[in-house]
C-alpha cells in the first residue's frame, strides 16, 4: 500500500503550506502494460563447420530475451554464446526422425546485451547447419521459460503437424523451433513465422495467451506428398515482466500531492483540470531503489524521462501542466535533501 500525504498550498506566490490533507490512494486501476513484444531476427546461412560466428542486434528495448535455434547434422552442439556469455539450452536436441540425423536445439539468454553483439555456435564436430536468433522485449527477466514440450512425429493428411503446452503464468508467448526431413515447413494457421533457418523454421504466435493454459502451435508441409512427412518441433513459453501495482493520483484531492513509494508503482492521473499546474512530490521508502511508470498522457522535454533517486528516503519533486489532454512537465528537482 502507498503511504501517501496530500499538501494543499492556498498561497503559490508565498510558498507556504498553510493546510495538510492526509489520504490514501486508491490502487483499483488495471496497469496497462506492452507486454511482450517482437524485437528483431537475424538468420545465418548453411555451412559445413564446426563452429559458426554472425551478428544480432538487440534493441535498447527493456527486459530483452534472445533466442538462437537452428539444425545440425549428426553433430551436437557443444555451447551458444552472445557477446560472449553463455546461453541456456531449452530441454535437449532433438533428431528428426527421418534419413539424415538432423537435430533442432533451441538455446535462450535472459538480458542480453543491447546493440550489435555476435552470436557464437560451438559443435562437437564438422557438418552441415545453420542457425538464427530472435529477441523480444517486455520478458520476465527470471524463471524463463515459462514451459516447454517436444514433438516428434509424422504430419496428418493435410501436411500439418501441432504441438501443444499448458503455459503457467498469464500473458506468457510461445515460440516454436520446426522441422521437416524435406525442407518445405511453413508456419500453420494462426502462427507466424519470423525466421527460416534452411531446412528449420522459428515461429511464435505474435501475441499473448490468455488466460494462461493449454495452447497449440502447427507447420505445414507444402509440398506433395503432405501426409506422413518426418517432422519435429520445439515449443516454448515464456513470461511477461510483472507489473507493477497502480496508483491512482486524483487532482481532485489537491493540486500538490506526496507520495512515499513503498514498492514499485504504475500511475494514473484522474481529473485534471486545463490550465491547472499540478504538483507530485515522490519519496523512496526506508529501503529505496522503487521504481515509477509514468502514464502516456505525461509527456517530457525532449521525450527523456528522468531517472528518478533511488536512494532509501530520497526526495524527487516533479511539476506538471495540464493542457485538457496531456500532463506537460514543466520541472523536475532530484534528489532533494531531506
Amino acid at each position: 500500500m502507498i503511504s501517501c500525504k496530500v499538501k494543499n498550498s492556498l498561497r503559490y506566490h508565498s510558498c507556504i503550506l498553510l493546510m495538510l490533507l492526509y489520504c490514501s490512494l486508491l490502487l483499483h486501476t488495471a496497469y496497462s502494460q506492452s507486454g511482450i513484444a517482437f524485437d528483431a531476427a537475424t538468420a545465418n546461412s548453411q555451412s559445413n563447420t564446426s563452429s559458426v560466428t554472425f551478428s544480432h542486434t538487440c534493441s535498447s528495448g527493456s527486459n530483452r530475451i534472445l533466442f538462437v535455434f537452428g539444425w545440425c547434422r549428426s553433430m551436437g552442439v557443444s555451447s551458444v554464446k552472445y557477446n560472449n556469455v553463455a546461453m541456456t539450452e531449452i530441454g535437449s536436441e532433438i533428431q528428426n526422425p527421418d534419413y539424415y540425423p538432423d537435430h533442432i536445439f533451441l538455446f535462450y539468454l535472459i538480458n542480453p546485451a543491447s546493440g550489435a553483439n555476435n552470436v557464437v555456435v560451438t559443435y562437437n564436430s564438422s557438418n552441415y547447419q545453420c542457425v538464427g536468433a530472435v529477441s523480444y522485449t517486455g520478458a520476465k527477466q527470471s524463471g524463463q521459460p515459462d514451459a516447454w514440450a517436444d514433438y516428434s512425429g509424422t504430419t496428418a493428411s493435410d501436411g500439418s503437424y501441432a504441438t501443444s503446452l499448458t503455459t503457467i503464468a498469464n500473458n506468457s508467448w510461445t515460440v516454436m523451433v520446426g522441422m521437416d526431413e524435406r525442407g518445405d515447413i511453413a508456419p500453420g494457421t494462426g502462427t507466424t513465422k519470423r525466421l527460416s533457418a534452411t531446412n528449420s523454421i522459428f515461429c511464435d504466435l505474435n501475441g499473448p495467451i490468455t488466460p494462461a493454459g493449454s495452447t497449440s502451435m502447427s507447420t505445414i508441409c507444402t509440398v506433395n506428398p503432405l501426409a506422413n512427412v518426418p517432422t519435429v518441433h520445439k515449443m516454448a513459453s515464456f513470461a511477461p515482466i510483472t507489473p507493477p501495482a497502480s496508483a491512482v493520483v486524483d487532482w481532485n484531492n489537491s493540486n500538490v500531492q506526496e507520495i512515499t513509494l513503498s514498492a514499485n508503482r504504475y500511475f494514473t492521473f484522474t481529473n485534471g483540470k486545463s490550465g491547472c499546474i499540478y504538483t507530485l512530490i515522490i519519496k523512496q521508502d526506508n529501503t529505496g531503489a522503487r521504481t515509477v511508470t509514468w502514464p502516456t498522457e505525461v509527456k517530457w522535454s525532449g521525450n527523456t524521462v528522468p531517472t528518478l533517486s533511488t536512494a532509501a528516503d530520497a526526495v524527487d519533486i516533479v511539476k506538471f501542466v495540464f493542457d485538457g489532454t496531456k500532463y506537460l512537465v514543466i520541472s523536475t528537482t532530484l534528489n532533494i535533501p531531506y
